[in-house]
């Protein structure tokens, strides 16, 4: 599940696209509601780490794992 504000930047064709190829339910929150907001900070912090991991040991091969990290 991928969770986001309801920025315009999210809500596009190639967005809906890469989801739906991925298997990903993207979800809209408000960004007013402060459970929300915890969630999508933490979501987005476990995908930042674990992208920085596999980069740092995959050097240049890490296009090919991103699939596996998201």
């Amino acid at each position: 599940m991928l969770i986001t504000d309801n920025g315009t930047q999210f809500d596009n064709q190639k967005m809906r696209e890469q989801c739906e190829r991925l298997q990903i339910d993207h979800r809209f929150f408000s960004i007013s509601h402060p459970q929300t907001n915890r969630q999508a900070k933490l979501t987005n912090k476990v995908l930042l780490n674990s992208l920085k991991k596999k980069i740092k040991e995959a050097k240049s091969e890490w296009v090919e794992l991103l699939n596996q990290i998201l």
